[in-house]
């Protein structure tokens, strides 16, 4: 079970750290605070879009891999994020927005 006090999963980090090819691989401790670090900040960015994830659920803790990753790899050169990313945000900001549209009407 995700402790609720974070904002990520176990199972986050371990994707994150296989997406970007740290396969059961030692990193240092650094590494992996930094690595936990993106994943916060996904999860927030993200909540700001609208998107409220549950960590430790796959579907959730997939596009927050996929923010975090990247984070890591491309945001600090000033690349905007994949069309692949953006798609995923957008169609999950509609589907939060129909379910919002479903409770209210019920």
């Amino acid at each position: 079970m995700a402790d609720a006090t974070r904002d990520y999963s176990e199972s986050a980090v371990t994707l994150l750290r296989a997406n970007l090819g740290y396969y059961g691989s030692s990193i240092p401790d650094d590494l992996l605070a930094y690595l936990k670090n993106l994943l916060t900040v996904a999860s927030r960015n993200l909540a700001r879009a609208g998107i409220q994830l549950v960590p430790g659920q796959l579907y959730d803790d997939q596009l927050q891999v996929m923010y975090a990753a990247w984070l890591y790899r491309k945001a600090s050169e000033g690349s905007a994020m994949p069309l692949m990313l953006v798609q995923e945000i957008r169609d999950r900001q509609g589907e939060q927005a129909l379910t919002a549209d479903e409770e209210a009407s019920a």
